[in-house]
């Protein structure tokens, strides 16, 4: 009565979020921007690859690995199939 159940947080985006809070966490805690092609571009720019993953998912599925080849072409795995973009 009065209390509230916890609810699991799927998010990654907002567990990131409060995380990255926790001053002895934050260090260990990758670059992480929320996606959007402005973002995509800025941290391949930066890496040279990087990990896109859903915001709700479990066992890497869904997960895109997008790197740069060259100046302006750009690459991305799902799974075992790679593409050229």
């Amino acid at each position: 009565m009065g209390v509230d159940k916890l609810q699991p947080l799927r998010s990654k985006w907002l567990k990131t979020k409060l995380i990255i809070n926790n001053e002895l966490i934050k260090p260990f805690i990758p670059d992480t921007q929320k996606y959007n092609k402005t973002n995509l571009k800025s941290m391949i720019s930066k890496y040279g690859m990087v990990y896109v993953k859903p915001e709700r998912g479990t066992f890497g599925m869904g997960v895109i690995k997008a790197e740069m080849e060259s100046h302006q072409h750009f690459v991305y795995q799902i799974e075992q199939k790679r593409s050229d973009v």
